[in-house]
């Protein structure tokens, strides 16, 4: 699928360790797959869905890179 999307980070961060989780709102189309969170940088990251669906809605939460 074509599903990788860059997530900009309100607050850039001062190291790129922190977790991101991923809660899934909504999706149509198919299934969602796996989440995978790639390309962490000071300043935002890559999201991607693994499934076939058309359209997925998430919620992003970001800890720690303090």
């Amino acid at each position: 699928n074509n599903s990788i999307q860059l997530v900009n980070l309100a607050t850039s961060k001062n190291t790129k360790d922190y977790v991101v989780d991923v809660e899934v709102v909504s999706y149509t189309g198919g299934g969602v797959g796996d989440i995978e969170v790639t390309e962490k940088l000071l300043n935002g990251f890559k999201i991607a869905f693994t499934g076939g669906a058309s359209q997925v809605v998430v919620n992003c939460y970001v800890q720690g890179g303090i």
